[in-house]
């Protein structure tokens, strides 16, 4: 007896299987069966980071035996058309997308003094907005190299921080329990190196810093 649970737009399936040598595919239907999708032929499915043969049996699948329960994780291929570009809740630079200073002046925009060093002047309005939009699809897992941003289920994404690396959902439940892991949307908000939130910015480092950096 197996247990495969299958993740999929925040929900957690379980489906329970009896006999190792069932096909991937009768497992697949029943699970369609009970989220009422039936019909629904645009769901992949992503186990150990590599796309599921439906063909196979369960124990070709596992191959390991003494696993009595995976996690498969599924994707709407109809999630891909919609927009991958989103605008920056944060003002960013349109070069390495770092967070970047701004003034404006006779009613032009100057961003200035990312991390970078990267400096654009003179920017019309009408123009600003195209700049501060970030493509999803180049946002990647480092660990499977198969999720990005934009086909994940509500953008979910995370930083492992000891790694300095991004993680999809998957590949967060499977790393190390012991490194510290934040929400992709905290990159700038929580230290690096001492897993504590910035309280101050230094002007001269151009850099910000948290508690343990500041005492």
């Amino acid at each position: 007896m197996a247990e495969v649970l299958f993740i999929y737009e925040g929900q957690q399936i379980i489906i329970q299987s009896n006999n190792l040598e069932e096909k991937i595919k009768d497992i697949i239907n029943k699970f369609k069966i009970k989220i009422k999708e039936e019909e629904n032929n645009n769901l992949y499915y992503i186990y150990n980071g590599d796309k599921i043969n439906e063909e196979l049996e369960l124990n070709e699948l596992i191959k390991d035996k003494n696993i009595k329960k995976i996690n498969i994780l599924v994707y709407n291929k109809s999630n891909n058309e919609k927009e991958k570009k989103i605008i920056s809740k944060e003002i960013i630079c349109p070069e390495c997308k770092e967070n970047i200073l701004l003034n404006i002046k006779d009613y032009k925009i100057n961003l200035y003094e990312c991390k970078n060093g990267h400096k654009i002047e003179n920017i019309l309005f009408n123009e600003f907005e195209n700049m501060q939009k970030i493509d999803y699809t180049k946002i990647i897992c480092n660990k499977c190299k198969i999720n990005n941003r934009s086909n994940i289920h509500n953008n979910e994404f995370y930083i492992c921080n000891d790694c300095n690396i991004n993680l999809c959902p998957l590949c967060k439940y499977k790393h190390e329990k012991n490194h510290n892991i934040i929400n992709y949307n905290d990159k700038n908000y929580i230290c690096k190196k001492h897993n504590d939130r910035y309280i101050k910015y230094c002007k001269e480092c151009k850099e910000n810093i948290c508690f343990f950096m500041y005492k």
